[in-house]
């Protein structure tokens, strides 16, 4: 009756323990799963940050040339332009999966790409010999 018991309460250890390995295991993965998510969103909302920088650095400097006519103004600005579509197809990479976020990309692009028609528009209207 005690070899019994003993071997009762051995499988039982034996099988907790392996329950408790396969949790542990579980538990593990889920974790690496959601830190990749986690390290995946962070680039996307600083690359948005930085995209968001480039731009305003992009208008500054505009306005900055408007006001000053200082052409390290001018290079700023065309420096800025390029930094942002570099900035754009870096993002594009980054979301590549997620559709609802690539139909956003589209829509910023397109409302970023205006913006700097206006940009270059009143660039022209100042009357100030302006290289595209």
């Amino acid at each position: 009756m005690k070899e019994r018991a003993l071997d009762f309460l051995f499988l039982s250890a034996f099988l907790f323990l392996g329950f408790s390995l396969s949790m542990g295991y579980s538990s593990y993965t889920d974790f690496n799963q959601y830190k990749k998510l986690v390290g995946h969103t962070f680039q996307v909302q600083n690359q948005i940050l930085k995209l968001e920088s480039e731009f305003r650095n992009m208008v500054s400097n505009q306005r900055s040339y408007l006001l000053t006519e200082d052409k390290a103004y001018l290079t700023r600005y065309h420096k800025e332009k390029k930094a942002i579509k570099k900035s754009t197809k870096e993002l594009r990479m980054l979301i590549s999966d997620d559709p609802q976020q690539l139909k956003s990309l589209a829509a910023l692009t397109k409302n970023l790409k205006r913006r700097e028609i206006t940009l270059n528009e009143e660039l022209g209207l100042s009357g100030k010999n302006f290289p595209q």
